[in-house]
């Protein structure tokens, strides 16, 4: 049997979040709503790539998603 990793930890991502909440789904959304207001910015629609990078540079997060226009190049650092 061939196995895709990616749908691999796609199921244990699904498993640990439904062991967290016992199975509840009421639990569930309660437990994603407290992250939610605690992690995520308030009040702010990204629209556009461009909205995204400037959250990105306001954030200062060096290791956060980034899009980029074209792929990097491989086998060296894109400055």
């Amino acid at each position: 049997m061939i196995t895709n990793p990616l749908l691999e930890e796609i199921w244990a991502v699904k498993d640990r979040l439904n062991a967290e909440s016992g199975g509840d789904i009421h639990v569930f959304c309660q437990q994603l709503r407290d992250w939610s207001a605690k992690n995520l910015p308030r009040n702010m629609v990204v629209c556009d790539p461009a909205g995204l990078r400037a959250l990105l540079v306001k954030e200062d997060q060096e290791d956060s998603l980034i899009l980029r226009e074209d792929p990097p190049e491989y086998g060296r650092k894109k400055d």
